[in-house]
């Protein structure tokens, strides 16, 4: 159980670093996308019945996609090459690193060539904030600020939880822990409650996002570390940043 655990991860990050994300259309966020879309718009009533409407909605998303993981990898329990193949595979799906660095390593090429229209046109991409009076420094400043996010909710926390609730309870569960926190993570995004126009609904999926990383934001920055100490970068810097910066 636990060599298939570490098969599917290796498999996964190998099918990253290879190929990156699938094609929008393809990518099982946007088909969860679409689910939260249509919910969206059913919102009715005041404050209140918004906030309970927002409950809803998060079951609704996040249960019928973790149970179906859940179920089809329980179905292949005696199938454990195909387990393994399809792990990889959906496992891949639950996390991005390749594309965070294609994202945002033309925006550091573009501003240290002083190409900052162009960098401000690539912004978007990555980040929520309108970039057109943003000069070279505060371009650079978004792209990593959006690395930081997208390092933890988008890289470490699906594997976290996919290794937490996979070494206790096997494969089928760790799948359906990524997947659950995957399509929790992706409510945050659309209708997180400092988004315009969903305090209401989109207020208990912004919380629960956030306790979801607690843990996961707080291993990130030692990861960061030592990474810079295994690429012999500087990581006596990287702990600097990490103390002044760590309460922003």
């Amino acid at each position: 159980m636990i060599y298939d655990l570490f098969l599917i991860v290796l498999l996964a990050l190998l099918l990253d670093r290879a190929l990156g994300d699938p094609p929008t259309r393809w990518h099982p966020t946007v088909w969860i996308g679409r689910w939260i879309e249509l919910l969206r718009v059913r919102a009715f009533g005041g404050k209140r019945m918004r906030t309970a409407y927002g409950v809803f909605v998060y079951a609704a998303v996040v249960l019928p996609f973790t149970l179906a993981a859940y179920l089809i990898f329980t179905a292949l329990g005696g199938h454990p090459l195909l387990a393994v193949v399809l792990g990889g595979l959906v496992l891949k799906l639950q996390f991005a690193w390749r594309s965070m660095a294609d994202y945002t390593e033309p925006i550091a090429r573009l501003v240290g060539e002083g190409r900052i229209e162009e960098a401000r046109a690539l912004l978007p991409y990555i980040v929520g904030r309108d970039p057109r009076n943003l000069d070279g420094r505060q371009v650079s400043s978004a792209a990593v600020e959006s690395i930081g996010e997208n390092s933890v909710d988008g890289i470490i926390s699906p594997l976290f939880y996919y290794f937490l609730v996979g070494g206790f309870l096997g494969v089928p569960a760790g799948m359906a822990a990524a997947v659950a926190f995957r399509a929790s993570s992706t409510l945050d995004s659309m209708i997180g409650y400092k988004k315009e126009g969903y305090l209401e609904i989109g207020f208990f999926s912004a919380r629960t996002d956030d306790l979801l990383n607690y843990v996961p934001a707080r291993l990130t920055p030692a990861l960061i570390v030592l990474a810079s100490l295994l690429l012999r970068e500087d990581w006596r810097g990287a702990i600097a940043i990490f103390v002044r910066d760590r309460r922003k």
